[in-house]
């Protein structure tokens, strides 16, 4: 460990970072309630539900690709490298379709299958956090400085 531990009065979170930790929760509001409003319209309450949970999911997974690395944008060299990073996510959206499909939810919180367009709405909306997350890594998010050599 090469630096100190940090002071007992410090944030552990800058004011930046909370905010946009408000709008990463904000987003994820505003693409999984008008996709289960819609759905409940369209399809009734038991796809309606399928599809927010579902959406909610796979929104955690592309928030957690996208967190990996607060500057470089998903796009750029090595940074899709993480292995470990890559199968959580992707493990996290076969589960999540495969919970929906094989009925292991039904039970419990009355999931049911989805069509191909319904799963397709679902991931849509889920990457709608890569989209967010990319504008504002070229946006607001300064590049780190070159390392100096010597």
């Amino acid at each position: 460990m090469e630096r100190a531990p940090r002071r007992a009065d410090t944030r552990i979170l800058s004011g930046p970072t909370m905010g946009w930790l408000i709008a990463v929760g904000l987003i994820m509001g505003a693409v999984v309630l008008p996709i289960t409003a819609w759905a409940a319209d369209a399809f009734g309450a038991d796809v309606a539900r399928t599809m927010g949970i579902s959406t909610f999911a796979l929104l955690g997974a592309a928030f957690a690709i996208e967190t990996r690395d607060e500057r470089r944008s998903i796009l750029s060299d090595g940074y899709l490298a993480d292995r470990t990073l890559l199968l959580t996510a992707g493990a996290t959206a076969l589960i999540t379709v495969l919970a929906a499909e094989i009925g292991i939810l039904e039970r419990i919180i009355s999931t049911v299958p989805l069509t191909v367009e319904q799963w397709a709405v679902c991931f849509a909306g889920a990457s709608v956090m890569i989209v967010a997350y990319e504008i504002r890594k070229r946006l607001w998010v300064p590049p780190l400085a070159p390392a100096k050599e010597g």
